[in-house]
């Protein structure tokens, strides 16, 4: 009796066969046109920063301008593009999220 109801506790538990090939199915759907961010948002928001660093480099030397000299402008710029970089991850997450939900709810 007890490895009876062992078992039916662990297929509940794991889900069935066809429960784990529709959301494997939902989730390959759902990654063709909102693929799932790959990083974390500190990774994301770190790329941010060098863009702008490198963004502030050519500027700088195009315009003839020492972007090293005005270093609040700098600190700001970065926290602004750090922010900017974590809600862009959150903003993909939700995406393929949102995408997954509606696959998964297309399939029988």
């Amino acid at each position: 009796m007890f490895s009876i109801r062992w078992a039916t506790h662990r297929d509940e538990r794991n889900g069935s066969l066809a429960e784990k090939k529709r959301s494997k199915e939902s989730r390959n759907a759902a990654e063709l046109y909102a693929p799932q961010p790959e990083g974390s948002s500190i990774l994301y928001g770190l790329i941010a920063i060098v863009v702008l660093g490198i963004a502030c480099w050519i500027v700088g030397l195009f315009y003839g301008l020492n972007f090293l000299s005005y270093p609040v402008l700098l600190i700001g710029a970065g926290a602004v593009a750090f922010i900017g970089g974590v809600l862009l991850r959150k903003l993909r997450k939700r995406r393929h999220n949102d995408a997954y939900r509606h696959e998964y709810g297309k399939r029988p």
